[in-house]
């Protein structure tokens, strides 16, 4: 069969930053004929530019699967990986969702140039592959609408998780350290701000999914029963449910950027007693905030 772009699809995974995105983009992945990519938003100024560590524990440069890829992305493009990345930074970020928004309405003519040559990038990545669909973790919601208009068959997974869980992670630090998956150092974020990303995050995930397929995935649940989860988003064979009854072991072969998770030889998805769970880095203040962002966000747990 010829690989045109009719061919294959994508499930992009979005919401707020620590909600579980790279651990359900690799089980996913581990799933007949998907597989991860990781953060593709990331992909040029990490993993091409910075020359950052791909999952398979080599530097993108010197990774057999995305240095092939990249060559031909960039043998295709009709603007440099400098002006696509110009692009990206001027729609792609959470201070520019109306100005995205209007670009998508319009089909301006720099947005359109950004979907032509991220077209042609899952065209090059679908052409190296024997996969059919791809998942991209970049998360962001202003993403969704990229995606929308380079005219390929979407679903849209809306990972949810409960505020305090979110906050407690955000409220960790983290020393840069490529090898380990780490891209950059990470400070604690305040409450205030972390919570206001979470809002507009999970919010523009909804507004911008809009009529197109979009599901509804909460990690907790992911956590508890993830055979009957991943059944709910993604097919799944024999194999892959005997796996997801054992929670693993899953494997990340190459993901671009996302949690340090995914430089692990292998991956189990650990029990947890989420309602029980301490949330060691958040004060009372925290904790408040957080219950209200859970009601303003219509979380459960």
């Amino acid at each position: 069969m010829k690989k045109t772009s009719q061919n294959f699809s994508l499930i992009y995974i979005s919401g707020a930053g620590r909600s579980g995105s790279t651990l359900l983009d690799i089980i996913l992945g581990n799933q007949a004929g998907h597989q991860s990519l990781g953060e593709m938003g990331y992909l040029l100024p990490n993993a091409i530019l910075d020359n950052e560590y791909c999952s398979c524990n080599n530097p993108v440069s010197e990774c057999p699967h995305w240095s092939k890829i990249i060559k031909a992305w960039e043998s295709k493009m009709t603007i440099s990986l400098e002006e696509y990345y110009t692009l990206q930074k001027t729609f792609l970020r959470n201070k520019k969702s109306f100005y995205v928004f209007v670009a998508f309405l319009i089909k301006s003519k720099k947005f359109n140039l950004l979907v032509d040559n991220t077209r042609l990038l899952y065209e090059c990545i679908y052409e190296n592959s024997d996969k059919q669909i791809f998942i991209d973790s970049s998360k962001t919601p202003q993403r969704i609408l990229l995606l929308r208009s380079i005219k390929l068959p979407l679903q849209v997974i809306h990972l949810k998780r409960n505020y305090k869980g979110v906050l407690n992670s955000k409220k960790k630090a983290f020393k840069k350290d490529s090898s380990k998956g780490i891209e950059r150092d990470m400070k604690p974020q305040s409450t205030i701000f972390a919570s206001i990303v979470y809002l507009i995050d999970n919010y523009l995930t909804i507004l911008f999914s809009i009529g197109i397929k979009r599901k509804v995935l909460h990690y907790e649940n992911l956590i508890a029963q993830p055979e009957k989860e991943i059944q709910r988003v993604a097919e799944t064979d024999k194999q892959a449910l005997e796996t997801l009854k054992n929670r693993g072991p899953f494997y990340a072969e190459h993901l671009v950027a996302g949690n340090m998770m995914r430089m692990s030889n292998s991956i189990f998805i650990q029990k947890k007693n989420t309602d029980n769970e301490t949330h060691p880095n958040l004060n009372t203040f925290d904790k408040i905030i957080a219950f209200i962002i859970n009601i303003l966000t219509f979380n459960k747990f």
